[in-house]
């Protein structure tokens, strides 16, 4: 499912989708990377043009994984509705290079969408990507320029915090691309294998 906020200050878009349902099933999160060195992409020939990202996009991607883990920690309201602290994600290289290409991608072609104009939705992105998922979710967002700033937007959006707090998930890919003549894009491509 798609939903679009009517009144967040940054342009924001969020998708969960389920193995052939709209609809996630319980899990459990991994271990929390904030203490690990960041995780980049797989060296493969389809991951190779986002495997020599600016250390300070790199470091932007880090940043919203850790204030995305500090949100699971502390729980949410996510639309009036509660949800409770849940396990952090950790940084998954597939996940990672699937969320730099499509914010590279959305940059280059000046498109905000979760589908490419070719028509590629982001779990065919992320299955591209060599991630074989069970749960699969995506925001987006275009215009902030922190890593701050892109949470509080995406956590006072409904569909976006809930991504965020969807127990289901246990990794995340993070992708920053402040090059675009639309504004700057940030991707998160949430998964469970």
């Amino acid at each position: 499912m798609t939903r679009r906020p009517r009144s967040c200050p940054l342009l924001l878009c969020s998708t969960l989708l389920g193995i052939g349902l709209v609809a996630v099933s319980g899990c459990t999160a991994r271990d929390n990377p904030v203490d690990e060195a960041p995780i980049d992409v797989p060296d493969t020939e389809h991951c190779a043009p986002v495997s020599d990202w600016p250390e300070e996009w790199a470091d932007l991607e880090q940043a919203v994984l850790e204030l995305t883990n500090v949100a699971r920690a502390e729980g949410a309201n996510c639309g009036g509705e509660d949800y409770p602290p849940v396990e952090p994600l950790t940084m998954h290289p597939q996940l990672r290079c699937s969320a730099r290409l499509h914010s590279q991608d959305m940059a280059t072609h000046e498109y905000f969408e979760h589908t490419t104009p070719d028509g590629v939705d982001f779990a065919q992105r992320v299955e591209a990507a060599g991630y074989e998922w069970m749960v699969v979710g995506e925001n987006i967002a275009m215009g902030a320029t922190t890593a701050e700033d892109v949470i509080d937007g995406w956590l006072n959006s409904p569909g976006h915090c809930t991504n965020i707090m969807a127990e289901d998930f246990e990794e995340l890919g993070v992708g920053h691309d402040p090059t675009g003549a639309v504004g700057t894009l940030w991707t998160q491509n949430f998964g469970k294998r």
